[in-house]
């Protein structure tokens, strides 16, 4: 999964960044860049349209601010919230891996390192298999009751 996020080369990478940018050109800015950074962090969770401003340093008027979520959730980059007032990141890693591999550096002067992101991912989900299946496993022991 690594080589298809951050080999520019590769299929997925290819599709995922050529989506992201025909969708960022309708609002060619800086912000829907950080909206689209910040929601993308923030994805399992709905934020308002005030913690989108602060996040942002209260530089986009509240009308400004909504124009570019509409454009970031009509592309499907971004999901409306139960409300107009709230949004949240779609929930798909993939997009969020290679948006930050695109862009994080340019909008927080700080290179992610995919590589390591994703291998530390894998060990704590080999760490949670393994705790999963021991308690699997000692709860089977006390059920069943073997047959004489």
């Amino acid at each position: 999964m690594a080589y298809e996020v951050r080999n520019h080369e590769s299929e997925m990478f290819g599709t995922w960044s050529e989506y992201i940018d025909s969708t960022i050109k309708d609002v060619n800015d800086r912000y829907s860049k950080k909206i689209l950074l910040f929601l993308s962090k923030e994805r399992f969770r709905e934020c308002t349209r005030d913690e989108i401003r602060e996040h942002l340093g209260d530089e986009l008027d509240d009308r400004q601010l909504e124009e570019k979520l509409k454009v970031l959730a009509y592309g499907d980059l971004v999901t409306r919230g139960t409300s107009n007032f709230r949004y949240s990141g779609i929930p798909d890693d993939m997009l969020d891996l290679i948006f930050r591999e695109l862009y994080q550096e340019e909008i927080e002067q700080d290179r992610p390192d995919i590589g390591s992101e994703l291998a530390a991912k894998v060990r704590k989900l080999e760490e949670d298999k393994k705790f999963l299946q021991g308690a699997l496993n000692e709860i089977k022991g006390r059920i069943i009751v073997p047959k004489e």
